[in-house]
């Protein structure tokens, strides 16, 4: 079950108007030691923003590209453009 911390930790990523596009077990990672309860958030090399930071306003779905994720975790909106 998701801990309230990392769901702010995403929420967090979110206002500030990115969407990670690749969350999957692979790249969320487990702290050991003094950090063995925290989840660490990795690969943000697809990360896109979807809303204009100056406008606060969405930014459109680009029709006709190619899925940009892991199949298996997209989105069905994804998956269909």
């Amino acid at each position: 079950m998701a801990d309230g911390a990392q769901i702010s930790h995403l929420e967090y990523i979110h206002s500030s108007n990115f969407i990670h596009h690749d969350m999957k077990p692979k790249n969320i990672l487990m702290g050991i030691g003094h950090s063995v309860n925290t989840a660490f958030l990795i690969d943000f090399g697809i990360t896109r923003e979807y809303r204009d930071p100056s406008l606060c306003i969405h930014i459109p779905m680009r029709n006709h590209i190619s899925l940009i994720s892991t199949p298996a975790f997209a989105s069905l909106n994804s998956h269909f453009g």
